[in-house]
């Protein structure tokens, strides 16, 4: 079992978020690792046709997970607090969270369990953020001007 949390699901740049995670892992396997991301999608409609590019804008690898350990899934009391991966934001980033009928730009941090499992392979638990800022746009990007 996988699971995830964080304290908001709203951040700028330059913030560092916690993402706090549980694993139970009662396979016969080892996690390898456990990765956390910030990942976006930007999509683009135009009539028919439809664009996605999918990029990482942050990334942590934590460390692996001997099978039959748990921590942060608490059965009876017992059982180790949650683990913690912190995500450094870049100071700026090209698109916050927006949606459009033309465009969207959606957050999500991602984490992530690696695995040698084909049972059940690689489980992940997506959390959606938003990615805002507090500087205003440059003019250009407010103001489409007229092209002569």
């Amino acid at each position: 079992r996988l699971g995830a949390l964080m304290a908001r699901n709203a951040y700028q740049g330059g913030e560092a978020p916690e993402v706090h995670y549980a694993v139970a892992n009662d396979s016969s396997q080892d996690v390898m690792c456990v990765l956390c991301s910030l990942n976006q999608t930007i999509s683009f409609t135009a009539g028919n046709h439809r664009q996605n590019l999918n990029s990482c804008l942050a990334r942590v690898e934590m460390p692996a997970v001997a099978k039959g350990a748990r921590f942060g899934f608490s059965v009876n009391g017992d059982g180790a607090p949650l683990a913690t991966a912190t995500l450094q934001l870049p100071a700026e980033f090209r698109a916050f969270s927006c949606e459009t009928p033309t465009i969207s730009v959606r957050h999500s941090v991602v984490v992530h369990s690696i695995t040698k499992s084909s049972f059940v392979k690689d489980p992940k638990v997506q959390l959606p953020v938003t990615l805002y800022r507090l500087t205003p746009l440059p003019a250009a990007f407010l103001v489409a001007a007229p092209v002569d």
